[in-house]
């Protein structure tokens, strides 16, 4: 692949990493599996030959019912917001473990900041809890 080839060539000639940056695949999002290593276009080439790979991921319908913003007891997300959070997380490292997924949400001016987010109690679904690590 010409394009792996001057990537890793750039790396070479300037000792530093490269971070590229791509776009996931029409059914990949249409499916809600963009944070899947295979979900970049033309992935097997990419994913396979990348040392890490993270994603950025708009939450679900299915995160907006039972995730709620700290503290605590409040109201789940809901559909009307959920469009403003993003969950970022790393579908692929090949060396030491993956950190757990983080929640973004965005500004007024379009901004990500770190998000706490946890299971509603008001959701009538308990189940596990989705936090962000800052």
């Amino acid at each position: 692949m010409v394009l792996q080839g001057s990537l890793e060539h750039l790396a070479l000639e300037t000792g530093s990493s490269v971070l590229f940056l791509h776009h996931v695949s029409k059914g990949s999002a249409r499916e809600g599996a963009t944070d899947h290593q295979g979900a970049a276009r033309g992935a097997s080439a990419l994913i396979d030959n990348a040392r890490w790979c993270g994603f950025i991921a708009p939450m679900t319908a299915e995160e907006a019912s039972r995730l709620g913003k700290e503290p605590k007891g409040v109201p789940p997300i809901g559909e009307a917001r959920r469009k403003h959070f993003v969950r970022f997380g790393v579908s692929k490292q090949n060396y030491g473990s993956a950190p757990p997924d983080r929640w973004y949400s965005r500004d007024g001016h379009g901004v990500l900041l770190p998000a706490a987010l946890s299971a509603s109690e008001l959701s009538g679904r308990r189940r596990g809890t989705h936090r962000a690590h800052a």
